[in-house]
């Protein structure tokens, strides 16, 4: 009956302070309730030290001392064991990875078959976002190296990517752009007034810090202009002046030749 009452009580209704009253036997049958009271006993301490061992892993100690059960129970800390040990090595790899992102070095990858299950997807999850993170940085780092030479037909920002890094690409691309632009227009009008053209203008509107090279380079071409076409007014002014000494030369040698020459004495 009393072994009835443990069953219900233990195992069915989950009291694990539920104990057998041994002392109301004698002899074999006091010892064997005894027994069965210290069976009860020895399951609830695995399960207590066991849920002990819980705790601590949740609050982040992976070092804790494990105890080994006896005989066939030491599966049971074999497999607390091998989950510490998984916690430890996601611990490590996520770390690994996060200082090294921290430090800006982003090619770093943790191999996931190392890892079992959700943890393998998880450490899938963080190389890929590793991925997402290093490729766009590394296009626009290269585009922007190849702009520093002066290479900005080379860009590395044709392809597209997500969110933010979309944006941040876009706006690098949008700037290449613009500067090849003005560039293109700086060098047109130089090559035409290396050519003597100076009817060039700059039609673009250059903005922000470009602002100053387009009124630089519209006042040159105005001063040449006006330098110029002073020149040549003066040119003019020259070649008239020559053309009236010359007449008038001529005007003289013709009086000349119609008058008697001086008698000598």
């Amino acid at each position: 009956m009393d072994l009835s009452a443990v069953n219900h009580e233990f195992n069915e209704l989950g009291n694990t302070r539920y104990r057998m009253n041994s002392d109301k036997y004698q002899n074999s049958f006091k010892e064997m309730a005894d027994g069965v009271n210290n069976m009860l006993e020895q399951q609830v301490n695995v399960v207590m030290g066991t849920i002990d061992i819980l705790n601590k892993i949740n609050d982040g100690e992976f070092d804790a001392k494990i105890d080994d059960l006896p005989g066939d129970m030491i599966i049971l800390t074999q497999t607390v064991r091998e989950v510490i040990a998984q916690l430890k090595e996601a611990h490590c790899s996520m770390v690994y990875i996060a200082e090294n992102a921290t430090e800006g070095i982003l090619d770093v990858k943790v191999d996931p078959s190392k890892f079992k299950g959700v943890w393998s997807e998880l450490i899938k999850a963080l190389n890929n976002l590793l991925s997402a993170i290093e490729e766009p940085l590394a296009s626009i780092e290269v585009s922007l190296l190849e702009t520093s030479e002066g290479n900005f037909e080379l860009s590395q920002l044709n392809r597209k990517f997500k969110g933010i890094f979309e944006s941040l690409r876009k706006g690098v691309h949008d700037t290449e752009v613009s500067t090849l632009g003005y560039i293109e227009d700086i060098t047109y009008v130089l090559e035409h007034m290396a050519q003597g053209d100076l009817t060039v203008s700059i039609e673009r509107d250059f903005l922000g810090s470009y602002a100053p090279i387009k009124t630089a380079l519209t006042t040159i071409i105005n001063s040449l202009n006006d330098t110029l076409s002073d020149i040549h007014g003066a040119v003019e002014q020259v070649a008239s002046g020559a053309d009236q000494i010359s007449t008038s030369a001529m005007h003289l040698a013709e009086g000349l030749q119609g008058r008697p020459l001086p008698l000598k004495n």
